[in-house]
Formats: structure tokens, C-alpha cells, sequence
């Protein structure tokens, strides 16, 4: 997870922390923002500034770069990576995927197999 070296306020270094920890969970913009006590049109703006995308944005980023790390890494099935980040089931985790890494997960799990010591997302 790269991050700006400015100084990040302390509400969005409590989202970060959070996201990372709960990747496995649905997260949204209502739920982030209550946990690290703002308003959601507050937080979005704060997290979107100091991030230079949405909360959303950031959290499937997140989800698909775990994704390419268990699809290369570990030998869960798709439906079980699905579930293992919260996706509400293997066709809505299968299209994120395909929408941010311009790839099926079987197609970059098949190209990465050979690869095993060279992971790259």
C-alpha cells in the first residue's frame, strides 16, 4: 500500500489501519467513516484528498491486490478467495477482478503458476 509521504491525518491513518485489518468484511463509506468519528460526506472528502481516491476505490484496490496475492500464493479456490474478502459471491468478486487487473483470476492465476517466486499484481 503506497501512501503520500505528507503527514496523514490521524482519522484517515484509523481507516487505513482499519481497511487492512477487516479486508475480509464489506466496508462502506457509513460504516469507516462512524469508526473513525466523522460524518460519511466528511470522511469521503477527508480520505479522498489525502488518498487521491474514494474509499471505495481504495478498499476493492486493496481486496484485488489480496486476491492476486492468495490466487498466486495459495491453493483456495476462487469461490474461497471470494469469500475469504467479503465478496458477496464469486461472480461479483470475479468482475471486480476482471475490471482491475484486465484479467480473469483463473487466467492470472494460470499466468502467475510458473512464476511461483515472481508475484506481481
Amino acid at each position: 500500500m503506497e501512501i503520500k509521504e505528507l503527514p496523514i491525518n490521524r482519522r484517515i491513518h484509523v481507516a487505513l489501519k482499519y481497511i487492512s485489518e477487516h479486508l475480509n468484511e464489506k466496508l462502506d463509506n457509513n460504516m469507516l467513516a462512524n469508526h473513525c468519528g466523522l460524518a460519511r460526506n466528511a470522511f469521503v472528502r477527508l480520505f479522498s484528498a489525502t488518498m487521491e481516491e474514494s474509499p471505495q476505490a481504495f478498499v476493492r484496490r486493496r481486496k484485488i491486490e489480496r486476491a492476486c496475492y492468495l490466487l498466486h500464493f495459495s491453493n483456495l479456490s476462487i469461490k474461497e478467495i471470494a469469500k475469504e474478502l467479503g465478496f458477496a459471491d464469486q461472480y461479483c468478486f470475479s468482475k471486480t477482478f476482471a475490471k482491475l487487473q484486465h484479467n480473469s483470476p483463473s487466467r492470472f492465476r494460470k499466468s502467475h503458476m510458473s512464476f511461483k517466486s515472481d508475484y506481481s499484481c
